[in-house]
């Protein structure tokens, strides 16, 4: 599991980047910057430049329009927001009656911001 201080490390817009490419990843193989936009909803040089800042921090291997990897480093991290996403989705559909489609997407959203 990771430690409670490097999850933290990160903004939540960085985590978003690396649950996606995470999910893309486990989706297809490989990740590629317009399908990261199209998964986030943001413009291409928008995540051109989240992943330099990511590459910036040994989190992602980017190559100029090549595939997206996460590092070793960041595997980890991905798995773990991951985790926290599906545990967060479980609570509200299961204790509080939501249903599934908002609940994935309303703990994902809390998730990034809230400690746990």
């Amino acid at each position: 599991m990771v430690e409670q201080n490097l999850a933290t490390k990160y903004s939540p817009s960085m985590e978003y980047y690396l649950e996606a490419i995470a999910n893309l990843s486990g989706e297809r193989k490989v990740a590629r910057v317009n399908q990261i936009s199209q998964v986030l909803q943001v413009k291409m040089p928008s995540v051109t430049s989240a992943l330099r800042r990511l590459c910036d921090k040994g989190l992602v291997q980017h190559g100029k329009y090549g595939y997206v990897e996460l590092t070793l480093n960041s595997k980890d991290l991905a798995k773990e927001t991951i985790r926290r996403c599906k545990i967060l989705s479980r609570f509200f559909t299961q204790a509080l009656g939501i249903d599934q489609e908002t609940t994935e997407e309303d703990a994902c959203k809390i998730d990034h911001v809230i400690s746990m």
